[in-house]
């Protein structure tokens, strides 16, 4: 059916000046904070040879994937970023990195030719453009967020500075180091964690003179709001058919929950890429897309396995709970298909193995113990503790109360729900009753296997969420169902369209609208609470001027002490902007490593005795500390390190003494 040349022209308009927005702020990223360098690197050595990759592997994968190709793309050339890192660490020539993907791009490239030529009259014409119009308002949307709530010059003395941000330099330090991959912040200790971005970026940073502070926090504005948006609005798409419903579906799901803010500080982990959520995501998103193809007759192919084993193996790397929750929601989707259909295919029976062989390699690789919270965090806590109606936020004593803020008796869920799934609880729940009944209605021809299996990763996510303590935050079970609850809306606004009974329209209408109120007076119970999105920690003025001088006047390998990191509330921060090592700066990650405070306790009682003990010096050519960075946080004289070490930075802040004879 064709458009209306009304509809046509606005949308034309709309993408048009969405376009100027997302150029405009890009420039600024681009010209001021070398972006170039990002976007140089996600084409050249990331999509070019993600596309190659996959257009040899299934010359039909555009014809099947649509839209999704060009998001498939770049997943695909992160993963094989990710493979040549490993391997070519493995044989000692990491900085061989630095022109192996070309290398690899060309020669698939090469290999494909014709296949890539023939893709040539299937791509959309600029005729087309227009119905991007949606697509790129929303992105510019997105971007507009990001931009404005998240992007920050590097800190002064009076910014704070979220302490992620802190540790993820310190994750790029290590991992462009290379080698055993020892921890820049505990000695001695195997780097650890769902690492994958990191990687990207120490990567990026062989290829190009990129700042960390640049790359954790500046160049997601370049590459989050394109991956987000596209992923959740061909995923709302598959549903509506209707690119209005779809951009306002689209627009609740990433914005609307992002205001409210009531669990886990949505806004700065979906639309900045803090701990690789913005990223994760999307692929979350794409690999659902491959499991729903595998029960279609004639949409899956056996080549989608190596698909699922590779972008399984990239996801667990980057976000690990969102591997977890992905793949139990797989199992249950298994069951399911399997009831509606009667029968299962070969292919759908060996996806699952696949994907949780793929999860299982990194997990128990990279991830260890996987951060449950014992010694190193605190004890961990019980389900009780997030049922009842006041919960307060730890470190930060926030409460997120609503209408009257104690009541033990009564249900955090319902109230969490609420408010984390803005606008889209009531209609996600309805659908779930609704995937329950299509099962056992005896006509079948009516089963929903998409929106069967978006209810049921939303289900995932909320009982993961509830039941389990995996990570520092258990609520990115939350942020991974979110795309899918707000599927579920559109499925229900679908449904709602379609009835032919005017009570049930009218009873749909009021029940969005019902969702919707509740949802906006959560906005309002959370205006008076703090935006979190830097976290408390700051370095002063001195601190900013010692960092500069070490990065400066110190060798890249050389090895520091630092005392009460821990603290002190500056945790990681002089270890991601130096770009140092550290006997021990802080061990609240450790666990990842599997150590706990005990297996610590040796190091954190020599670390104290460097700074008290007269046989500091003796201690510190042991380990081999070339400085001891003393932060003066009582007032206190350090007269060990005055006896025995020649003072070379002093401030009334912080000191650093050279543990050897300066030259």
């Amino acid at each position: 059916m064709t458009e209306r040349k009304g509809i046509r022209a606005a949308l034309t308009v709309t993408a048009v000046l969405s376009l100027l927005v997302i150029l405009g702020l890009s420039a600024v990223v681009i010209f001021k904070d070398q972006g170039i360098f990002l976007i140089l690197f996600a084409l050249f050595y990331v999509l070019v040879p993600g596309f190659a990759l996959l257009i040899t592997i299934d010359h039909d994968i555009y014809d099947r994937f649509k839209s999704l190709t060009l998001l498939l793309s770049f997943y695909a050339g992160f993963s094989l970023i990710v493979i040549q890192y490993y391997l070519l660490n493995a044989l000692g020539i990491l900085e061989a990195v630095r022109y192996t993907p070309l290398i690899i791009g060309l020669v698939l490239i090469f290999v494909s030719r014709k296949k890539i030529v023939a893709l040539k009259g299937k791509l959309p014409s600029y005729k087309d453009f227009y119905k991007a119009g949606p697509y790129l308002a929303l992105t510019a949307i997105v971007m507009f967020a990001s931009f404005y709530g998240f992007y920050k010059t590097v800190p002064t003395q009076s910014d704070n500075v979220f302490l992620d941000y802190c540790y993820h330099m310190g994750n790029i330090d290590t991992l462009y180091r290379g080698g055993s991959l020892e921890d820049t912040r505990v000695m001695g200790m195997t780097f650890k964690y769902h690492y994958f971005m990191d990687l990207f970026n120490a990567v990026l940073k062989y290829v190009f003179p990129a700042s960390l502070w640049n790359m954790v926090l500046r160049y997601p504005i370049l590459l989050v709001p394109p991956l987000i948006s596209g992923s959740v609005y061909n995923l709302i798409q598959s549903k509506t058919n209707n690119r209005a419903i779809t951009f306002v579906v689209s627009f609740l799901a990433l914005i609307f929950p992002s205001v409210t803010a009531t669990t886990a500080l949505l806004p700065n982990h979906i639309i900045t890429n803090v701990n690789s959520v913005g990223i994760a995501l999307p692929l979350v998103i794409l690999l659902v897309e491959i499991f729903i193809k595998t029960t279609v007759p004639g949409e899956g192919k056996f080549t989608d396995l190596f698909l699922v084993f590779l972008l399984g193996f990239t996801l667990t790397g980057l976000k690990g709970p969102f591997a977890l929750a992905l793949a139990g929601a797989l199992v249950v989707f298994f069951i399911y298909s399997w009831i509606a259909n009667r029968k299962v295919s070969v292919l759908q029976l060996l996806t699952i193995p696949v994907f949780i062989a793929s999860f299982a390699i990194i997990w128990f690789a990279l991830l260890n113990v996987a951060a449950t919270g014992s010694n190193v965090t605190g004890d961990a806590q019980g389900i009780m503790k997030y049922l009842s109606f006041q919960v307060t936020v730890p470190g930060f004593g926030l409460t997120d109360g609503f209408l009257i803020n104690t009541s033990d008796g009564l249900l955090f869920l319902p109230q969490s729900l609420f408010f984390t799934f803005a606008g889209a609880v009531i209609p996600m729940l309805v659908m779930f009753f609704v995937v329950i009944v299509r099962l056992f209605r005896k006509k079948k021809a009516d089963i929903d296997l998409r929106t069967a299996m978006c209810v049921i990763c939303t289900c995932a996510g909320i009982a993961m969420n509830y039941l389990m303590a995996v990570g520092y935050n258990r609520n990115y079970f939350f942020m991974f169902a979110m795309p899918f609850a707000y599927y579920a809306t559109a499925a229900f606004v679908c449904l709602a369209i379609g009835l032919k009974h005017r009570i049930l329209k009218l009873v749909s209408v009021i029940v969005v609208a019902l969702s919707c109120m509740i949802s906006v007076l959560a906005i309002f119970n959370n205006c008076d609470k703090p935006l979190l999105a830097y976290g408390s920690g700051k370095l002063s003025q001195d601190e900013i001027n010692c960092i500069a001088w070490i990065k400066e006047n110190t060798d890249r390998d050389a090895l520091f002490a630092i005392n009460e990191s821990e603290p002190n509330g500056k945790k990681y921060y002089y270890s991601g902007y130096s770009e140092r090592r550290y006997y021990l700066e802080c061990y609240k990650y450790a666990e990842n490593s599997g150590k706990t405070a005990e297996d610590l306790a040796s190091q954190i009682e020599i670390n104290s005795r460097l700074y008290t003990d007269e046989e500091s010096p003796v201690l510190a050519q042991e380990i081999g500390i070339d400085y001891v960075i003393y932060y003066n946080v009582n007032g206190e004289k350090p007269e060990i390190l005055d006896k025995y070490y020649q003072l070379c930075y002093d401030s009334s802040e912080v000191k650093v003494y050279s543990v050897r004879p300066q030259q």
